[in-house]
């Protein structure tokens, strides 16, 4: 179908962006044991599981770099990518913290590694695309551990969890030469499976609560603009 259209050439690219993150209100579910701090042990008959809907998440600076290859026919390209995405995303609960399980805000820095399968018009001094493809966010946050050995927590313990989702985004490239680009995009991903947080928190009282955030949802949508090279 293509050859009728010229012979395909191949361009490899790298590409670096940068812009805003703005989301999508998320549902999410907190889940919860308490324990005892001497023994460890569960106490009631837990856990006790709640739902959210609707929460707020802030928007966040975004960035990225992409490096592909793309087969150019005279009227139709076609090629695909390894992209990696960052941005933070941490939901806003409607009740202040003091009294709840919970801090104000669940969530942190995304590292999200992915393909994608970009699709596009090349045009004299301009480039049309679009496309999408698979990601995996990874979320890098802090909890609070306990050590019921020696009865000692740790209110900024290091955890790390991720998810699969998917990516959709058009955009456009303005030439400046054979090698320079200029590019404006509008990305946007979902999950697919749920992004589960450790949410533990340490109330003082001679219990310690053990706890888990799951985003059901997070929709991010981001607008980037940023640089390419091609050879």
């Amino acid at each position: 179908m293509f050859a009728a259209a010229g012979p395909a050439s191949a361009e490899g690219f790298f590409d670096m962006f940068v812009g805003g993150a703005t989301f999508a209100p998320v549902n999410a579910t907190e889940s919860s044991v308490v324990k005892k701090q001497s023994t460890g042990l569960r106490i009631g008959n837990g856990p006790d599981d709640q739902s959210m809907s609707h929460l707020q998440v802030g928007s966040s600076i975004a960035g990225g770099l992409r490096v592909g290859a793309m087969h150019k026919w005279e009227r139709f390209s076609l090629g695909g990518a390894f992209v990696t995405d960052f941005y933070s995303a941490k939901a806003k609960y409607p009740y202040p913290a003091t009294g709840s399980l919970s801090t104000a805000e669940q969530g942190g820095f995304v590292i999200q590694p992915g393909v994608d399968l970009i699709a596009g018009i090349p045009l004299r001094f301009v480039r049309l695309y679009g496309g999408a493809g698979l990601c995996t966010p990874l979320m890098s946050y802090t909890y609070t551990s306990f050590n019921f050995t020696n009865n000692t927590y740790s209110p900024n313990t290091p955890g790390l969890s991720g998810a699969l989702g998917y990516n959709l985004f058009v955009g456009g490239r303005w030439l400046i030469s054979n090698h320079f680009n200029l590019f404006m995009e509008d990305r946007f991903t979902n999950l697919i499976t749920p992004l589960v947080i450790k949410n533990s928190v340490y109330s003082g009282t001679g219990n310690f609560t053990d706890s888990s955030f799951t985003f059901k949802t997070l929709n991010s949508n981001r607008i980037v603009a940023g640089v390419g090279f091609s050879w």
